[in-house]
């Protein structure tokens, strides 16, 4: 096989693969593993070298500056492109890479085509990781947009919100309170009233009075709503917007919205833009449109073109109307005067929700009396409800200030099941909304509901990945647990993190986590009273800790437990001459871990041996993770944001075989939607997970957490069981995996396993990987 090589060093890894593939079946039994394992050394070397040549690497930096990344396909397209097999061979057009994919997979046959995928793009995703690393390149920054203004610096468009006295105060106050503040960045709201007798002095927005009964439906008011605005702002502005009180404006659309609209196609004609509809079937001819569209009344815009052709023609619009509508008469005024009619801008729905749900059951909207609609807003709103620009309606002020949090936030929360049993309208309306949803935690979506919905994708970071600065270690109080946290607080501050230790009195220290799993908690551990009174004094130290951290205005919060052990490489980054001597070294370790643990068997521990003080693995592996969670979009990006944030967890008590299975599921998938090794170095909390005793948590999930502890303060469950809850509110709740800190443990797990389960040992050879220390780098595991 080394003879069967030509003069061209890329051709030195597809040449062994293809021997290999040829000769290993002829082989006696006893060496085919030896063969193989070479050929995986071989490939681990030399792949990269024809995937990315020099000019690649400078032109894959350079991708990664702008934020974008060089997909694996495009890097494996790249090489196949610079090379060309020939028939003789047998393998027309078959790259090395494929090649090496057939290897493994005919020779172990313990890979799922996920893990298989993933072990794969480890082994090739580190040239360019490793150079990006070196100029501190990082993915996905997010840009903030400039504000949108004229060249004057006067704001575009003006919003006017139709609403009443009645509820000025309620949904009207709660509209300016959460997207009306926001929306003032770029645009002008006031809001709009009927009658002038009310007293709205109190109201912190812009209030203007029409003279005019607020009657049900609004149709004379929207037409002096309209002659207002052309009477006093018809040159101020470029666009003009009228929305109903119970529409929410989710304003980054709405910013996008009018980038769109200020390009020719938009502004250099009459443009009236929104949710294009034709009436109710039964009133559709008496209303004479010809089948024109108008907009419907949750919300529509027109622009200054718009404005001028029909400003003049309010007064004989309104006298001329068919029908007792406010929308439809407005959009035969457009029509008749503008000779325009609506139209909808791809990518920006105007939603008018027509069901509504309570647990699995739907129902269709009421009308009352004058046609108006009555609805409930759903507490775990669907993806569609996300992303429209306009949402219509919520009729509570509740409904605004907390789908505000929830869309400003990121959530994106754990969908209930639809029954079938309920009405066919509003059921095929309902599964058409959520088959288009996602959820932040897919695992947690199908234990609850059993309906499997995709993650969603990551968010953009905001600012630059950092380390923390501090960390708040929880204690028992008591002179005992000093040297923990002396131990603790020397690792940390080996990594540049001020360590703040926090006695709690009346903690009986971690519940779990001294002893893996499986092995006996200690007897007061199973008192009840003694263990409610733990936990309500680990929840008062938290809520203070909590509370704190909000009124000083702290972004995140980094979190630990006494009794912890440190990845032996925590407090390690990843400098210069690591990568120049890791390159090669670390590349096979990262692609065979997951095929032994994937069996799980004594011939595995036979090939993979425990004691690995002078593997390629110990260190480097640990080293490449660390950086690479803290850069990892998937697993820290939402915690580099302003609001949307959620938690990070640094480890969790060892794992049952179902929750790794669960585990690497998720990682699995992750890999395969994000086509990113970096996006498998995290997985989503699940049922079985268990452990809080090292995280970051960001700002928006303080309050949450505050509200969890209060409604579980009669019967105190482990504080592990809040990530259920905030997955369940849509919070990226996600722990890095292998675990950068663990539990102390007091006894080798590996030793003296001849009474557990086999499921449950390959477990632990697969948790405990790696080396881990407290004070020093003296090792008390691994």
């Amino acid at each position: 096989c080394l003879l069967h090589v030509t003069v061209d060093k890329t051709e030195i890894a597809n040449s062994m693969l293809r021997c290999v593939l040829r000769g290993v079946p002829r082989m006696k039994k006893q060496f085919r593993t030896a063969a193989w394992l070479v050929t995986v050394f071989v490939a681990g070397m030399l792949l990269p070298e024809f995937v990315h040549s020099p000019n690649d690497r400078v032109d894959a930096v350079a991708a990664r500056r702008g934020g974008g990344r060089v997909p694996l396909s495009s890097r494996i397209a790249s090489a196949a492109s610079r090379r060309s097999y020939t028939a003789g061979d047998g393998i027309d057009s078959a790259s090395p890479v494929h090649l090496f994919k057939v290897a493994l997979s005919l020779s172990l046959g313990v890979l799922k085509q996920g893990e298989l995928d993933l072990a794969e793009a480890e082994l090739l995703a580190d040239a360019v990781e490793a150079e990006a690393a070196a100029l501190g390149v990082q993915e996905g920054v997010a840009v903030e947009a400039a504000p949108i203004e004229d060249a004057s610096g006067k704001k575009k468009m003006v919003i006017g919100v139709l609403t009443d006295p009645y509820s000025l105060g309620t949904i009207g106050l709660a509209a300016f309170s959460t997207w009306g503040q926001e929306a003032q960045q770029f645009a002008t709201v006031i809001f709009f009233v009927g009658s002038c007798q009310a007293d709205t002095s109190s109201f912190p927005g812009t209030v203007v009075c029409l003279d005019t009964p607020d009657t049900y439906p609004p149709q004379r008011k929207v037409f002096l709503m309209w002659a207002h605005l052309w009477r006093h702002h018809a040159n101020d502005y470029q666009w003009f917007t009228k929305v109903d009180h119970d529409t929410y404006v989710n304003v980054e659309k709405m910013r996008g919205l009018l980038h769109v609209l200020s390009s020719a196609k938009y502004s250099q004609q009459c443009s009236y833009v929104g949710l294009p509809a034709l009436g109710r079937a039964e009133e559709a001819k008496k209303l004479g449109l010809s089948g024109r569209p108008y907009c419907s009344g949750l919300g529509y815009t027109i622009n200054m073109h718009c404005m001028t052709a029909v400003g003049p023609n309010f007064g004989g619009c309104f006298d001329g109307t068919v029908s007792n509508h406010s929308d439809t008469e407005f959009g035969r005024c457009i029509m008749k005067h503008a000779d325009a009619e609506c139209t909808g801008v791809s990518g920006y729905s105007f939603k008018q929700i027509y069901y509504q749900q309570s647990g699995d059951m739907v129902f269709p909207m009421k009308l009352v009396s004058g046609g108006q609609m009555t609805l409930v807003f759903q507490k775990e709103p669907k993806a569609t409800h996300f992303g429209a620009t306009l949402l219509h309606p919520l009729k509570r002020a509740d409904d605004f200030y907390r789908f505000h949090k929830q869309s400003t936030s990121g959530l994106r929360p754990v969908q209930p099941h639809i029954s079938d049993k309920s009405e066919p309208s509003p059921y095929q309306m309902a599964s058409a909304d959520l088959r288009q949803s996602c959820v932040h935690n897919p695992q947690r979506q199908k234990a609850v509901t059993g309906v499997a919905l995709p993650e969603c994708k990551s968010c953009d970071r905001e600012e630059p990945s950092v380390s923390p600065t501090v960390a708040y270690v929880l204690t028992q109080e008591g002179s005992s647990s000093r040297e923990s946290f002396d131990e603790t607080a020397t690792v940390l501050s080996e990594a540049g993190i001020r360590a703040v230790q926090i006695p709690i009195p009346g903690w009986s220290g971690p519940a779990t986590g001294h002893t893996p799993r499986g092995a006996e908690l200690p007897d007061s551990e199973s008192a009840d009273g003694a263990q409610s009174a733990s936990r309500l004094a680990y929840f008062a130290a938290i809520r203070s800790l909590l509370s704190n951290a909000t009124t000083n205005g702290a972004r995140r919060v980094m979190i630990l437990e006494e009794h912890v052990m440190f990845s032996c490489t925590f407090k390690e980054q990843v400098n210069a001459s690591f990568r120049s001597s890791a390159r090669l070294s670390f590349r096979l370790p990262r692609l065979v871990l997951p095929l032994f643990a994937a069996c799980g068997s004594h011939r595995c521990r036979s090939l993979w041996p425990r004691n690995r003080s002078n593997s390629m693995f110990d260190q480097r592996f640990h080293r490449i993770q660390l950086w690479a969670l803290l850069n990892s979009r998937r697993c820290t990006a939402h915690l580099l944001t302003k609001r949307r944030g959620g938690v990070v967890l640094l480890g969790a008590n060892e794992a049952t075989a179902k929750g790794l299975a669960t585990l690497e599921l998720d990682r699995s998938d992750a890999f395969a939607a994000n086509g990113d090794v970096q996006a498998a170095l995290c997985y989503n909390v699940h049922d079985s997970f268990e452990g809080s005793f090292a995280g970051i948590y960001h700002t928006s999930t303080f309050n949450e957490i505050l509200k969890w502890m209060a409604t579980v303060k009669a019967s105190p469950p482990p504080f592990h069981k809040v990530f259920d809850h905030l997955s369940d509110q849509g919070y990226i709740v996600r722990a890095a995996f292998p675990n950068l800190v663990l539990p102390e443990i007091l006894v080798d797990p590996l030793q003296h396993t001849e009474s557990l389960p086999p499921a449950q040992v390959a477990v632990r050879l697969r948790w405990y990987e790696g080396k881990y220390c407290r004070r020093g780098k003296q090792p008390i595991l691994g």
